[in-house]
C-alpha cells in the first residue's frame, strides 16, 4: 500500500511541476514562444517572455525589426519581429522565421 502511495505522489508532483522542454534554454525563442507571439504585444512584454533582448537589425519611419537566436533549426535559425511605434510603445506588426 505504502509503495502505491509513493508511486501515485510521484506522479502527482511531475504532473503539477512538469520539467522545462529539451529545447527551453536561455537566450533563444522556443517554437511555442514563437507560436504565442501575437500582434500589437510590446516589446518589452516580448523580450520578457524571450529572455533575450535580441539584435536591432533595422530602424526607421516609425518600424523596428529584430532578430532573435531560435532554440529549434540550425545554428544560423533566426525569429525576425517587426515592431511600429504606436501608443507610446514598440509594438509587435509582423514576425517570421528563417532558417538560413
Amino acid at each position: 500500500m505504502r509503495m502505491l502511495l509513493a508511486a501515485l505522489a510521484i506522479s502527482i508532483s511531475t504532473l503539477a511541476f512538469p520539467l522545462p522542454s529539451a529545447e527551453a534554454t536561455y537566450g533563444c525563442v522556443t517554437r511555442g514562444e514563437f507560436r504565442n507571439t501575437r500582434t500589437n504585444t510590446t516589446l518589452l512584454t516580448l523580450e520578457y517572455r524571450y529572455e533575450t533582448n535580441g539584435r536591432l537589425e533595422y530602424q526607421g519611419g516609425g518600424y523596428k525589426t529584430k532578430t532573435y537566436r531560435a532554440c529549434y533549426g540550425s545554428d544560423l535559425a533566426r525569429v525576425w519581429i517587426t515592431y511600429r511605434h504606436h501608443h507610446d510603445a514598440w509594438r509587435v506588426d509582423s514576425k517570421s522565421y528563417s532558417n538560413s
